[in-house]
């Protein structure tokens, strides 16, 4: 009775274990041989190149030759640097390969320059290094259990270049008594193909080996892929303010001036910012010389007599000046008698003398009348004394010149 109830037993579990495995999606194909799937590498691409890193984009192509679904697979997979193990990581993916289907297995892989600049010190200066990825696709099938297939891809790595400065230049833009104009100039070459962000540009202006000036250049943009981008920088020298800070060039005619560049991309895998310099000479303004005038009567009568001044205004600079401001004071017998100002003078041209004529009627009648004691005399003492302002007081403020004279007394006074 018991060995009856033992097979009846098992009999019935049997029966059940048909049951549930019969009740199975995949059931069906315990009598289908399964085949393995066909891997291949497709393609490998560099997407999204910058300073800070690239994407290796791999592209694996699966067949599934079977008539079922079947997982997808996980890939794993290992990156080299010059034969140097550098990351590695694997990909899990929980959907299934349709039936007698294909599909592209993307495997992405991040690499960042600054742990290769920091593994791999030996890549300093190099435009491109080889890479060799290792991938280990890992399928899980009924009945064969886990089939690995090994694929490898071998390529170059561009290396991000530190852009190029070239062309230095400084020019006098423009000056004048007052100021002075700096153009900078300088050229930065990208020579990678990727745009590169805006760099941090800061300067200091050293005139005479002395600081003057410091600051930053704005309105510079990202720097174009393989492009040569412009950096232009225009600084004015406030004469005033130089002369302040250094007032030893008050009577040179040029000094030296250096403008120190610092370039800093913010970027960790080239972290030391890019120093250079631009050396020029800046010319220093030069207050013009008023020789010495001349006088002499030009005509006389018994009414009045017209005295002719004559100067010259030299203008050392390369640069026109405007017309000075001149006034004159004619003194007789020490008293001034005619006071007045120069007037229509024409700007004074770059490294040249100009002429500047002055003619002053003394009316005998306005002249006794104001002093009365010359009636009886012949003659009297005369003294012009000019004042020439360029309205720089800087540069030493207006040049007066005098001329000392006798000027005839008609004898029917």
């Amino acid at each position: 009775m018991n060995k009856l109830n033992y097979r009846s037993v098992k009999k019935i579990l049997a029966v059940a274990a048909l049951a549930v495995i019969l009740s199975l999606p995949g059931c069906q194909t315990l009598d289908i041989p399964l085949r393995e799937p066909s891997i291949s590498f497709h393609s490998a691409e560099l997407l999204n190149v910058s300073f800070e890193g690239v994407q290796l984009l791999c592209k694996v192509r699966v067949e599934n030759p079977n008539p079922i679904e079947i997982p997808f697979p996980q890939t794993g997979w290992e990156l080299f640097i010059s034969d140097n193990s550098f990351i590695s990581g694997v990909i899990n993916n929980n959907q299934r390969l349709r039936a007698r289907g294909t599909a592209i297995v993307d495997v992405p892989v991040n690499i960042n320059y600054l742990g290769i600049f920091n593994s791999f010190r030996s890549i300093s200066g190099s435009t491109q290094v080889p890479y060799k990825i290792a991938l280990a696709v890992t399928f899980s099938l009924p009945i064969l259990g886990d089939k690995v297939f090994n694929l490898v891809h071998e390529g170059e790595l561009p290396i991000p270049q530190l852009p190029r400065l070239s062309s230095p230049s400084m020019r006098v833009e423009s000056t004048d008594l007052t100021r002075a104009v700096l153009l900078f100039s300088f050229n930065v070459n990208n020579p990678n193909s990727f745009q590169l962000p805006k760099p941090n540009i800061t300067y200091s202006l050293l005139v005479n080996r002395t600081s003057f000036l410091n600051g930053g250049v704005e309105d510079n943009g990202p720097l174009a892929p393989n492009s040569t981008t412009p950096i232009n920088l225009r600084l004015q020298i406030s004469y005033a303010d130089l002369l302040r800070v250094i007032s030893s060039l008050l009577t040179t005619r040029e000094t030296s001036c250096l403008l120190r560049f610092t370039l800093d991309y913010g970027i960790p895998a080239f972290a030391d910012p890019v120093n250079f310099e631009i050396n020029g000479n800046l010319p220093l303004p030069q207050l013009p010389r008023l020789n010495m005038p001349t006088m002499r009567i030009e005509s006389t009568d018994m009414t009045r007599t017209v005295i002719l001044v004559t100067m010259n205004i030299e203008n050392t600079n390369a640069f026109e000046l405007p017309s000075p401001r001149i006034t004159y004071d004619y003194q007789i017998n020490r008293s001034s008698f005619i006071r007045g100002g120069v007037e229509n003078l024409r700007p004074l041209a770059a490294s040249s003398v100009t002429p500047v004529n002055l003619r002053l009627q003394v009316n005998y009648a306005d002249l006794l009348r104001a002093f009365s004691s010359l009636v009886s005399s012949r003659e009297a003492a005369s003294l012009l004394t000019f004042s020439c302002d360029f309205g720089v007081p800087f540069l030493g403020g207006p040049q007066r010149q005098e001329i000392a004279g006798v000027l005839p007394i008609p004898r029917l006074f």
